[in-house]
C-alpha cells in the first residue's frame, strides 16, 4: 500500500527518468562544489551556509 502511493505521486519523475533518462546530478554536482568552495576559504558557519544553499 505504501510503496504503491510513493509511486503514484512520483509517477511523473519516475516516467521522466525511464523516458530521457534525466537525473539532478548535474545539479547536486555544482551544489558540491560550491559548498566545498565555501568551506575552503573559511565559511564554516551553518548561517553561512544556508546563505550561500539559498542563492543556489
Amino acid at each position: 500500500m505504501r510503496l504503491t502511493k510513493t509511486i503514484r505521486e512520483h509517477k511523473d519523475g519516475i516516467l521522466a527518468h525511464t523516458q530521457d533518462r534525466l537525473t539532478n546530478g548535474f545539479v547536486e554536482g555544482i551544489n558540491y562544489r560550491l559548498l566545498s568552495l565555501a568551506r575552503n576559504i573559511g565559511l564554516h558557519s551553518v548561517s553561512t551556509r544556508v546563505m550561500l544553499r539559498c542563492t543556489t
